[in-house]
């Protein structure tokens, strides 16, 4: 059963008519003491005091900031950004390409042509036996990378 709408305040905004983005909880307790009957009644909404757009732009923008004050990476690459470092990561084994090279194979197989990253494509092609594979996976996909 559902009855009628509860009365509010003139003038008090209602829960929903708050945007999340611009709201935070504050986890502070009112009642340090822990002697609170109610633990919800402890949170507070605050509005968001983050005046900083978060625009993709400004976003990358601020990482490369960040990136342009680290110092270099200890293996000589020349990057700053370990998110973009790949220098280190250690090649593919056997066993990873023999199962790209099926796990494609079966989305060939479902009438689909299959985004294998371009990595994997090259790793594939250098391998004799799959390196038609390889050169079908890169025509397929436009030469998109993945």
């Amino acid at each position: 059963m559902s009855g009628p709408p509860e009365k509010v305040e003139a003038g008090a905004p209602h829960k929903s008519d708050r945007p999340a983005t611009n709201m935070r909880l504050n986890y502070q307790q009112q009642n340090t003491a822990g002697t609170d009957k109610n633990p919800g009644g402890a949170l507070q909404w605050l509005p968001c005091t983050w005046d900083h757009p978060q625009d993709l732009r400004s976003q990358l923008e601020r990482r490369r900031q960040a990136a342009k004050r680290s110092v270099p990476l200890d293996c000589g690459c020349g990057t700053r950004d370990p998110l973009l470092h790949t220098c280190t990561q250690p090649p593919f084994s056997e066993h990873a390409l023999d199962a790209w090279r099926d796990a494609a194979w079966h989305v060939l197989e479902t009438g689909h042509m299959p985004l294998v990253p371009l990595e994997v494509r090259c790793a594939l092609w250098r391998r004799p036996a799959d390196r038609q594979l390889a050169e079908l996976f890169h025509e397929g996909c436009g030469g998109a990378v993945a």
